[in-house]
Protein backbone atom coordinates (compact mmCIF):
# COMPACT_ATOMS: atom_id res chain seq x y z
CA UNK A 1 0.00 0.00 0.00
CA UNK A 2 1.01 3.53 -0.81
CA UNK A 3 0.27 7.20 -1.02
CA UNK A 4 2.46 9.65 -2.40
CA UNK A 5 2.53 12.24 -0.27
CA UNK A 6 1.70 11.36 3.24
CA UNK A 7 1.79 8.15 5.27
CA UNK A 8 -0.39 10.18 7.63
CA UNK A 9 -3.95 10.47 5.30
CA UNK A 10 -5.27 8.18 2.58
CA UNK A 11 -6.36 6.94 0.59
CA UNK A 12 -3.81 4.33 0.45
CA UNK A 13 -3.47 2.40 -2.70
CA UNK A 14 -1.74 -0.81 -4.23
CA UNK A 15 1.10 -0.62 -6.23
CA UNK A 16 0.19 -0.88 -9.83
CA UNK A 17 0.72 -3.70 -12.03
CA UNK A 18 4.53 -3.50 -13.03
CA UNK A 19 5.95 -1.67 -9.36
CA UNK A 20 6.37 -3.03 -6.09
CA UNK A 21 6.74 -1.36 -2.87
CA UNK A 22 8.89 -3.30 -0.24
CA UNK A 23 9.07 -0.99 2.57
CA UNK A 24 6.16 1.01 4.57
CA UNK A 25 5.87 4.53 4.90
CA UNK A 26 4.62 7.17 2.26
CA UNK A 27 7.75 6.58 -0.40
CA UNK A 28 6.23 5.41 -3.87
CA UNK A 29 6.16 2.63 -5.57
CA UNK A 30 9.08 1.35 -7.53
CA UNK A 31 9.35 0.30 -11.46
CA UNK A 32 10.37 -3.45 -12.39
CA UNK A 33 13.50 -3.60 -14.37
CA UNK A 34 13.57 -2.22 -17.67
CA UNK A 35 11.48 -5.65 -19.91
CA UNK A 36 9.69 -7.03 -16.69
CA UNK A 37 6.00 -6.45 -14.74
CA UNK A 38 3.79 -8.06 -12.14
CA UNK A 39 1.31 -10.74 -12.57
CA UNK A 40 -0.68 -8.39 -10.09
CA UNK A 41 -0.97 -5.38 -8.50
CA UNK A 42 -0.04 -5.22 -4.86
CA UNK A 43 3.72 -6.60 -5.50
CA UNK A 44 5.81 -6.49 -2.20
CA UNK A 45 8.78 -7.21 -3.42
CA UNK A 46 11.51 -6.60 -6.73
CA UNK A 47 11.38 -10.84 -6.83
CA UNK A 48 7.68 -10.76 -8.11
CA UNK A 49 8.83 -8.57 -10.97
CA UNK A 50 8.89 -11.31 -14.08
CA UNK A 51 10.02 -11.17 -17.67
CA UNK A 52 7.32 -9.53 -19.91
CA UNK A 53 6.01 -10.31 -23.20
CA UNK A 54 9.20 -9.74 -25.88
CA UNK A 55 11.74 -10.20 -23.18
CA UNK A 56 13.11 -13.51 -21.38
CA UNK A 57 14.55 -13.45 -17.83
CA UNK A 58 15.59 -15.57 -14.63
CA UNK A 59 14.19 -13.20 -12.44
CA UNK A 60 14.77 -10.18 -10.52
CA UNK A 61 18.38 -10.36 -8.33
CA UNK A 62 22.25 -10.69 -8.15
CA UNK A 63 23.68 -11.09 -12.11
CA UNK A 64 20.37 -12.47 -13.92
CA UNK A 65 17.81 -10.35 -14.66
CA UNK A 66 15.81 -8.92 -18.27
CA UNK A 67 16.84 -8.95 -21.80
CA UNK A 68 14.48 -8.14 -25.05
CA UNK A 69 13.73 -11.52 -27.09
CA UNK A 70 16.88 -11.47 -29.39
CA UNK A 71 16.29 -11.19 -33.29
CA UNK A 72 14.69 -14.47 -34.67
CA UNK A 73 12.50 -15.06 -31.53
CA UNK A 74 9.53 -14.64 -29.43
CA UNK A 75 7.53 -14.67 -26.06
CA UNK A 76 3.69 -13.95 -25.25
CA UNK A 77 3.41 -14.40 -22.25
CA UNK A 78 4.38 -13.02 -18.84
CA UNK A 79 6.65 -14.63 -16.63
CA UNK A 80 10.18 -15.80 -16.61
CA UNK A 81 11.59 -18.01 -19.34
CA UNK A 82 13.39 -17.84 -22.71
CA UNK A 83 12.02 -16.66 -25.98
CA UNK A 84 11.25 -19.20 -28.46
CA UNK A 85 12.51 -19.27 -32.44
CA UNK A 86 10.53 -17.88 -34.89
CA UNK A 87 9.52 -20.77 -37.47
CA UNK A 88 12.71 -20.67 -40.39
CA UNK A 89 10.09 -19.45 -43.27
CA UNK A 90 9.45 -16.48 -40.89
CA UNK A 91 12.02 -13.25 -41.44
CA UNK A 92 11.97 -11.83 -38.38
CA UNK A 93 14.06 -8.45 -38.00
CA UNK A 94 12.29 -7.09 -34.79
CA UNK A 95 13.77 -7.47 -31.65
CA UNK A 96 11.69 -8.08 -28.30
CA UNK A 97 8.80 -9.78 -30.34
CA UNK A 98 5.36 -10.71 -28.97
CA UNK A 99 4.61 -12.40 -31.86
CA UNK A 100 6.31 -14.29 -34.90
CA UNK A 101 5.32 -12.53 -38.37
CA UNK A 102 6.99 -11.54 -41.32
CA UNK A 103 8.98 -8.13 -41.33
CA UNK A 104 6.98 -6.62 -43.98
CA UNK A 105 3.94 -7.69 -42.28
CA UNK A 106 5.44 -5.61 -39.20
CA UNK A 107 5.94 -2.37 -41.22
CA UNK A 108 2.25 -2.52 -42.93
Amino acid sequence: WTHATSWDVGPFVRCDKGTYKAVSGPAGCKACPECSTTTKVGATAAKECVADQGCEGKGFGWEIGFAMCPLGTWKNWVGNGQCDPCPADVDMRLPAAKTCRPAHAAEE
